[in-house]
């Protein structure tokens, strides 16, 4: 049997950590660029890890404020050599709400639920990101079911906050690049390789 053990983090995870401490732009800025380096790290190793399950509450942060990717409960690792998943524990139940179109409603792209890839972590990466500005999960003011009709369906995303979400850091650029990340078509959103480097580079 094998298990992975991760040390204790004082800080608690990314929600509760985000709750009780009053971050400024910056502070929240470098959050979101954290966890766009862990992400790329997991897309960048050979065979490739799939998360699967990212969101605030699976990120941890250490003493110094940084945030480490932690349950990997259904994340699935694909060896780009072999013609299936050497290994995945991945049932098709991730949390709905951080999930990309293409997992709520297979049909609409051409085909059976496969599961999560690097581009649905892309997608649940924006969704991370709203987090860390709004203190909100996305789409607070839905019920489950209504996620799947806005977002499988009439294609909607959260629509961009104002305050105090402008002075948490959510500036154009920030926003411009969730936008590019919760594209419908998976092949439309980049890749956590050029997402990381939009962050470095530019932002």
């Amino acid at each position: 049997m094998l298990a992975m053990i991760s040390p204790w983090m004082e800080m608690g995870n990314l929600v509760t950590y985000l709750q009780e401490r009053k971050l400024d732009a910056h502070k929240r800025q470098r959050i979101v660029r954290g966890v766009a380096a862990g992400l790329h790290f997991l897309h960048g190793l050979k065979p490739v890890v799939v998360h699967g399950d990212l969101r605030a509450e699976n990120i941890l942060i250490d003493w110094d404020g940084k945030p480490l990717i932690a349950d990997f409960g259904l994340a699935r690792i694909i060896d780009s050599q072999a013609s299936s998943i050497v290994a995945t524990s991945f049932n098709g139940k991730g949390t709905m709400r951080w999930q990309a179109p293409e997992l709520l409603n297979a049909s609409r792209f051409g085909g059976e639920n496969h599961g999560v890839t690097t581009k649905s972590d892309v997608y649940a990466f924006a969704c991370v990101c709203w987090e860390i500005f709004t203190g909100q999960i996305p789409f607070a003011n839905l019920r489950d079911g209504e996620v799947i009709l806005a977002v499988a369906v009439n294609d909607e995303r959260p629509s961009r906050p104002s305050e105090p979400a402008t002075s948490r850091g959510l500036d154009d650029e920030h926003w411009r690049l969730m936008q590019s990340c919760w594209a419908t078509l998976p092949v439309e959103r980049p890749s956590m390789d050029e997402v990381n480097n939009i962050l470095v580079d530019h932002i």
